[in-house]
Protein backbone atom coordinates (compact mmCIF):
# COMPACT_ATOMS: atom_id res chain seq x y z
CA UNK A 1 0.00 0.00 0.00
CA UNK A 2 1.47 3.39 -0.97
CA UNK A 3 2.63 5.61 1.85
CA UNK A 4 0.67 8.93 1.76
CA UNK A 5 3.77 10.82 2.96
CA UNK A 6 5.85 9.45 0.09
CA UNK A 7 3.13 10.35 -2.41
CA UNK A 8 2.86 13.86 -0.93
CA UNK A 9 6.63 14.29 -1.29
CA UNK A 10 6.51 13.19 -4.93
CA UNK A 11 3.72 15.69 -5.59
CA UNK A 12 5.58 18.48 -3.83
CA UNK A 13 8.83 17.89 -5.73
CA UNK A 14 6.94 17.45 -9.01
CA UNK A 15 8.58 14.07 -9.59
CA UNK A 16 8.71 13.43 -13.33
CA UNK A 17 7.68 9.77 -13.00
CA UNK A 18 4.56 10.84 -11.11
CA UNK A 19 3.78 13.58 -13.65
CA UNK A 20 4.14 11.06 -16.50
CA UNK A 21 1.87 8.62 -14.65
CA UNK A 22 -0.76 11.33 -14.11
CA UNK A 23 -0.66 12.29 -17.80
CA UNK A 24 -1.03 8.73 -19.09
CA UNK A 25 -3.78 7.81 -16.60
CA UNK A 26 -5.69 11.00 -17.27
CA UNK A 27 -5.55 10.23 -20.96
CA UNK A 28 -6.67 6.63 -20.29
CA UNK A 29 -9.69 7.93 -18.37
CA UNK A 30 -10.73 10.07 -21.35
CA UNK A 31 -12.33 7.26 -23.36
CA UNK A 32 -14.64 5.86 -20.67
CA UNK A 33 -15.65 9.32 -19.46
CA UNK A 34 -16.30 10.49 -23.01
CA UNK A 35 -18.54 7.44 -23.50
CA UNK A 36 -20.44 8.29 -20.30
CA UNK A 37 -20.98 11.82 -21.62
CA UNK A 38 -22.34 10.45 -24.92
CA UNK A 39 -24.73 8.00 -23.25
CA UNK A 40 -26.01 10.05 -20.34
CA UNK A 41 -25.31 13.70 -21.24
CA UNK A 42 -24.62 14.63 -17.59
CA UNK A 43 -24.23 18.19 -16.38
CA UNK A 44 -21.39 17.21 -14.02
CA UNK A 45 -18.82 14.44 -13.79
CA UNK A 46 -17.29 14.07 -10.33
CA UNK A 47 -13.91 12.43 -9.82
CA UNK A 48 -12.96 11.00 -6.46
CA UNK A 49 -10.57 8.43 -5.10
CA UNK A 50 -7.97 7.60 -2.51
CA UNK A 51 -5.25 9.70 -4.12
CA UNK A 52 -4.40 13.13 -2.68
CA UNK A 53 -6.19 16.13 -4.21
CA UNK A 54 -3.13 17.33 -6.24
CA UNK A 55 -2.90 13.98 -8.04
CA UNK A 56 -6.62 13.89 -8.81
CA UNK A 57 -6.48 17.52 -9.96
CA UNK A 58 -3.63 16.56 -12.28
CA UNK A 59 -5.72 13.73 -13.70
CA UNK A 60 -8.58 16.15 -14.35
CA UNK A 61 -6.18 18.37 -16.33
CA UNK A 62 -5.45 15.46 -18.70
CA UNK A 63 -8.98 14.13 -19.20
CA UNK A 64 -10.67 14.92 -22.51
CA UNK A 65 -14.39 14.16 -22.40
CA UNK A 66 -14.91 15.22 -26.02
CA UNK A 67 -13.22 12.25 -27.72
CA UNK A 68 -16.51 10.87 -29.06
CA UNK A 69 -18.14 14.17 -29.91
CA UNK A 70 -19.34 14.51 -33.49
CA UNK A 71 -20.78 17.65 -35.08
CA UNK A 72 -24.55 17.96 -34.80
CA UNK A 73 -24.88 15.15 -32.25
CA UNK A 74 -25.47 15.16 -28.52
CA UNK A 75 -24.18 15.99 -26.01
CA UNK A 76 -25.52 19.47 -26.43
CA UNK A 77 -24.04 20.51 -23.11
CA UNK A 78 -20.49 20.08 -21.92
CA UNK A 79 -20.36 18.63 -18.42
CA UNK A 80 -18.13 20.15 -15.81
CA UNK A 81 -15.43 17.75 -14.61
CA UNK A 82 -14.75 18.42 -10.97
CA UNK A 83 -13.26 16.85 -7.89
CA UNK A 84 -15.38 15.46 -5.11
CA UNK A 85 -15.41 17.26 -1.79
CA UNK A 86 -13.86 14.24 -0.09
CA UNK A 87 -10.75 12.78 -1.69
CA UNK A 88 -7.85 10.78 -0.36
CA UNK A 89 -8.12 7.97 2.17
CA UNK A 90 -11.06 9.67 3.93
CA UNK A 91 -13.06 9.42 0.72
CA UNK A 92 -13.67 5.71 1.26
CA UNK A 93 -16.17 6.29 4.07
CA UNK A 94 -17.89 9.14 2.23
CA UNK A 95 -18.12 7.09 -0.97
CA UNK A 96 -19.50 4.05 0.85
CA UNK A 97 -22.26 6.20 2.34
CA UNK A 98 -23.14 7.96 -0.89
CA UNK A 99 -23.16 4.70 -2.87
CA UNK A 100 -25.79 3.30 -0.51
CA UNK A 101 -27.82 6.49 -0.79
CA UNK A 102 -27.51 6.45 -4.58
CA UNK A 103 -28.65 2.82 -4.69
CA UNK A 104 -31.67 3.66 -2.55
CA UNK A 105 -32.60 6.62 -4.76
CA UNK A 106 -32.19 4.64 -7.99
CA UNK A 107 -34.18 1.73 -6.56
CA UNK A 108 -36.90 4.16 -5.47
CA UNK A 109 -36.42 3.43 -1.80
Amino acid sequence: EPDPDVIAALVETRDQRLLDWIETRGSALSDPLSIVVQFFNPTDVVLSGIFPRPILAGLVDHIDMTRYDTPGRLPMTKPQLRLARHVGPSSLAATAGSTSLFGAVVAGG
